[in-house]
């Protein structure tokens, strides 16, 4: 989540709850390791495995947007030009 926010073009707020959101998972995953909760090695797999997926996401998101919304907002400008 964190790193979609961060990705967008936006705001010192984006900014903000991306920075924070960061901080919190970084909180979290040293606590499962200081609990006994997760060897390190689990931990650093989650994380690979998150932002990977992170990256697949919104790499789709912005395939999507280019092949959906981009071709319909084309149209709409057509339509108010004639």
């Amino acid at each position: 989540m964190a790193l979609a926010l961060f990705r967008g073009q936006g705001s010192k707020k984006k900014l903000a709850v991306s920075i924070g959101l960061t901080i919190e998972a970084l909180l979290v995953c040293i606590s499962r390791v200081y609990v006994g909760g997760h060897y390190p090695t689990d931990v650093i797999g989650g994380i690979l495995l998150g932002v990977g997926v992170s990256f697949i996401f919104v790499g789709f998101a912005a395939q999507i947007e280019k092949r959906l919304l981009l071709p319909a907002a084309n149209a709409m400008k057509i339509k108010k030009q004639n």
